[in-house]
């Protein structure tokens, strides 16, 4: 079992998405998970809604609820609005990459509550290159909250020296970092009940 960072969430706010829908919800779309009869849940849908106004555009019924960045100017309700209502289905974009572990059943567990299947987006391949840039560009952007964590005493002593192999790298992003924005972690649910059925740039579990 991998270490994972269980201190304080560091996610500030920033790491909110403007612009196109992420590229997992074509998949949602072109595979029958999202359907027109569907009742679809974008849960901490980011304080821009980019994906539900997407979704909406195709025509389908879709609604972005945010725990912390409801905003009104873009149709995104807070997390009260859906305390008596269930969905079909629900989904996150981005999410549980930018929380620790622990936050991450939290938001699991809710969203059991709250519809009958929930798919997930997390970054992937992007964030072990992104370190590797870093570490031989000598950029720490990446703030390091490495801090008693014996076992990645290796690790962190390769990548300080711009010699940490993907091994090394993977490791460290699974136990996740801060960053200027807020904190990332590569996030793995296999163990957790969840098929992943791609793993590119981002990740997308079913």
């Amino acid at each position: 079992m991998h270490k994972t960072y269980a201190g304080p969430p560091l996610e500030n706010g920033k790491t909110s998405i403007f612009g196109n829908h992420s590229p997992g919800i074509d998949y949602f779309i072109n595979n029958g998970i999202f359907t027109k009869e569907s009742k679809i849940l974008d849960y901490d849908a980011g304080k821009y809604g980019r994906n539900t106004k997407y979704l909406k555009t195709k025509g389908f019924n879709a609604t972005p609820v945010d725990k912390f960045n409801y905003n009104n100017q873009f149709c995104v309700l807070p997390e009260t609005f859906i305390n008596r209502k269930y969905f079909d289905v629900s989904f996150t974009s981005y999410v549980l990459n930018v929380v620790p572990e622990y936050i991450e059943d939290e938001i699991l567990n809710k969203m059991e509550s709250l519809s009958g299947k929930q798919y997930h987006i997390t970054r992937g391949n992007d964030l072990i290159k992104s370190l590797d840039v870093s570490q031989h560009t000598k950029n720490f952007t990446y703030r390091w909250i490495l801090k008693n964590v014996s076992d990645l005493d290796y690790e962190m002593s390769m990548f300080k020296k711009g010699k940490a192999s993907r091994k090394c790298l993977l490791k460290l992003a699974r136990f996740g970092f801060a960053t200027t924005r807020g904190f990332q972690r590569l996030v793995t649910l296999e163990d957790k009940g969840f098929k992943l059925i791609s793993f590119n740039n981002y990740k997308i579990y079913i």
